[in-house]
């Protein structure tokens, strides 16, 4: 991803409309949004609605609230408290005025009759800094979301999103200890898909992909909420179950799942038929290691498949 250009907001605000004519003829030069307010209530209301707010010019001497009162409200707001101000003022440059306007906020003064090179000059300097500000929040940004999905995909299939071998492992190490300090029954649904080959053979390796994320959606609504169904290569699954109190219940909840993956898959309006031939093995009568557990699971898923697919098989 590049960065990209984002163009500031510039909001002069003056009770005479002829100031702001003017200051608009100067600062027109500038590549900037140019936004106007002609007192201090709408100066705050637009101020706090601006995204790209990068510089205030804030007219000192106006009508129930001047400049000084303006600043002070627009520092105490998440949003503008950041945001440098200019006063601009025609009261005289002297050390008590200079003084109050930096007590209030202010970033920097200009008197009035304004020299246009002074103005340009100012403002060139904070809306570099507002560039530079914007680049790197941009730049931080787009790292923190890139080191973000380097997480993700570390531990989630990219084809699928389901979660991946060493997600699944970590969720296995989690669930025995759970099952051996409260005495519950873990149960390991090793899945193969029937067919998928011949899906790729005939109508190439996009359909065999439409089909392998179709079936991840399909089933992912089947399971409970806490189940960890994981892909671990090519055409294989694993469902992780625990809390599991009686035999029925799996037996229903596969019959289920092969049942959905046996519906047509339609790829561009041709149906696409396969199968789900799954082995199971249980935690803790088929074994006591993550490793045991699915080795059995997947000579179940094997036999399952020697007897003619589409079925469930335990581990014996």
């Amino acid at each position: 991803m590049t960065v990209k250009e984002i163009r500031p907001d510039i909001l002069v605000v003056d009770d005479m409309r002829m100031n702001l004519v003017v200051l608009r003829s100067l600062l027109e030069s500038f590549s900037a949004n140019i936004v106007e307010a002609t007192s201090g209530a709408e100066a705050l209301h637009k101020a706090v609605g601006l995204k790209n707010l990068a510089l205030i010019l804030l007219d000192v001497q106006m009508p129930e609230m001047d400049g000084y009162e303006v600043a002070e409200l627009l520092k105490d707001e998440e949003e503008t408290e950041s945001i440098p101000i200019i006063f601009v003022t025609a009261i005289h440059r002297d050390e008590t005025q200079i003084l109050k306007g930096y007590s209030y906020g202010a970033a920097d003064y200009l008197t009035k009759p304004i020299v246009p090179e002074i103005l340009l000059s100012k403002v060139g300097v904070f809306l570099d800094l507002w560039r530079l500000r914007s680049v790197l929040e941009q730049e931080v940004k787009m790292r923190t979301e890139a080191e973000i999905r380097l997480q993700h995909l570390a531990h989630h299939d990219e084809l699928t999103g389901l979660p991946n071998r060493r997600e699944l492992m970590d969720a296995f190490a989690k669930e025995i200890n759970r099952s051996v300090r409260f005495e519950k029954r873990m149960v390991v649904l090793m899945i193969d898909l029937d067919g998928f080959k011949q899906v790729n053979d005939d109508l190439g390796h996009e359909a065999g992909d439409f089909t392998l994320v179709k079936v991840a959606a399909r089933v992912s609504k089947i399971i409970r909420q806490y189940d960890t169904f994981a892909r671990i290569g090519g055409d294989e699954f694993v469902i992780l179950m625990s809390d599991i109190e009686g035999v029925i219940d799996i037996k229903n909840k596969v019959e289920e799942i092969i049942t959905e993956i046996s519906k047509p898959i339609l790829f561009d309006s041709k149906p696409i038929n396969i199968g789900a031939s799954i082995g199971i093995a249980s935690f803790p009568e088929d074994g006591t290691s993550i490793d045991e557990i699915l080795s059995h699971a997947d000579d179940a898923m094997y036999a399952a498949k020697k007897a003619g697919g589409n079925r469930l098989t335990y581990y014996k």
